[in-house]
């Protein structure tokens, strides 16, 4: 059921996440940056409609982004903003440091940058950049 607010929250809010509750490696978010006028501006610079975003949520909904096909829920979230530092390394996107630790040991820490070609998702399998140390 939709919480009383959320669509007056979202009304206000001049930026926003949309993602699927069961998705996996960032397929079917949707991260909204700005508005202008009528349109909602993704990361990428991409323009949407209120009618796309209807669409995008109703595709989450039926499970379009979930394993298996499974109905799915949409959770719409605060937008992350980046790091100063990390995000002149970044097209437009959040990007992240990950640390791999085993037994309380880290053994590799990547860092991922979003890209153009990502639209603006730090996710390695959507083509986003990628390095690592160890």
């Amino acid at each position: 059921m939709e919480d009383p607010g959320t669509r007056e929250r979202l009304a206000a809010s001049p930026d926003f996440a949309l993602k699927p509750a069961r998705g996996a490696g960032g397929a079917g978010i949707v991260v909204i940056v700005d508005r202008r006028e009528r349109l909602f501006v993704k990361a990428s610079g991409a323009m949407l409609t209120r009618s796309d975003l209807e669409a995008h949520a109703c595709d989450v909904i039926a499970g379009a982004y979930s394993p298996g096909g499974r109905s799915d829920a949409l959770l719409v979230e605060e937008r992350i903003v980046a790091e100063p530092h990390l995000a002149t390394l970044a097209y437009r996107g959040v990007p992240d440091v990950r640390v791999l630790v085993f037994r309380g040991v880290p053994l590799l820490a990547m860092l991922r940058l979003p890209t153009r070609r990502s639209d603006g998702r730090a996710n390695l399998h959507l083509a986003a950049s990628g390095s690592g140390s160890t």
